[in-house]
């Protein structure tokens, strides 16, 4: 799992630019219909986009497959969430897209930055790794 985080990173830095209708497309397209389905907290969709393997650090906090989706279907995670993909970077069969994700569950809402890191398995993109991060703190002065 480390080695994807590392070769995320190589992708993200070390890319190349991608022209309009390219898999960096799918891939924009990939997070937009995940963020539709998370939204509707449809386990069944949300669980079609996640590899067998899929592991995800929200703030520091590792959770697999099985704990992520049964915390969107027991409503403890914010739903109603809208991402804007900064970058998107395709070699092959591997991804990498950061941005920020904003969400808002009744009167509460927020700001993550993410970087997600998607392989493609028999022709059909699907989520392998996720780090996600609140904003930083306005007190920080580091």
């Amino acid at each position: 799992m480390r080695n994807l985080f590392v070769i995320a990173m190589a992708l993200l830095l070390c890319g190349n630019s991608v022209s309009a209708d390219t898999p960096a497309d799918e891939v924009r397209a990939f997070i937009a219909d995940y963020d539709s389905a998370y939204s509707r907290r449809d386990v069944d969709a949300v669980a079609a986009k996640l590899s067998s393997s899929y592991h995800v650090i929200v703030d520091g906090k590792s959770i697999n497959r099985d704990t992520a989706l049964t915390d969107l279907k027991n409503e403890s995670v914010a739903a109603n969430v809208k991402s804007t993909v900064e970058q998107v970077e395709v070699h092959g069969d591997l991804a990498a897209a950061r941005g920020t994700i904003d969400w808002q569950e009744g009167d509460k809402s927020g700001r993550e930055y993410f970087l997600l890191v998607l392989k493609r398995e028999q022709g059909a993109w699907k989520a392998a790794m996720e780090h996600v991060s609140s904003a930083p703190s306005a007190k920080q002065t580091d």
